[in-house]
């Protein structure tokens, strides 16, 4: 009886061992930057967000606009690069 167990253990874990499995996501490359673009507004001159302003990684292709708080993210930046934000 108890090698019925064992053997069907085994068994068990060989087969589970053996399923095949869904591939895990690919890691993002680069880093993520996030920032915000403020202004200068109203007559008591306070800091505020500016909103819809294009903020660019100069010489690579990434881009994002600021939203109504000012901020933005550019993600799969290149690791150890100078950037250049315009």
């Amino acid at each position: 009886m108890a090698r019925k167990i064992i053997a069907t253990l085994s068994l068990l874990l060989t087969v589970g061992c053996l399923r095949s499995t869904d591939p895990l996501p690919e890691r993002p490359e680069g880093i993520v930057f996030t920032g915000q673009v403020v202004q200068r507004g109203g007559p008591s001159g306070d800091w505020t967000g500016a909103k819809g302003v294009a903020v660019t990684a100069a010489g690579i292709g990434v881009a994002a606009t600021t939203n109504a708080d000012g901020k933005f993210r550019l993600t799969r930046l290149p690791i150890n690069h100078f950037i250049t934000l315009r």
